[in-house]
């Protein structure tokens, strides 16, 4: 799992998440708790995080990742596999 933020956004803490906003998918609950409780063990749980995007389709999640909606947690293949990598 890997987290990935828009392009020139650097994130150093759980504020900086919380500014950006979660861009949620099925399943993202539990890799995004996996993935940042371990990067931030005092922080809240992820579902505290402000939602700002939804989708089911893994090409639609990058995509608001690049437009500047927010940040998610995916798997590091489908990051890899997404067509504008210096959007990310």
């Amino acid at each position: 799992m890997v987290l990935v933020a828009p392009v020139g956004v650097v994130v150093k803490d759980w504020p900086d998440l919380e500014q950006l906003g979660f861009i949620d998918h099925p399943d993202n609950q539990a890799m995004a708790g996996r993935l940042l409780s371990r990067r931030f063990p005092d922080a809240p749980d992820v579902r505290n995080l402000p939602v700002s995007g939804y989708t089911n389709q893994i090409i639609l999640i990058l995509d608001s990742v690049a437009r500047g909606i927010g940040f998610t947690v995916i798997p590091r293949y489908a990051r890899r596999s997404f067509a504008r990598l210096s959007a990310i």
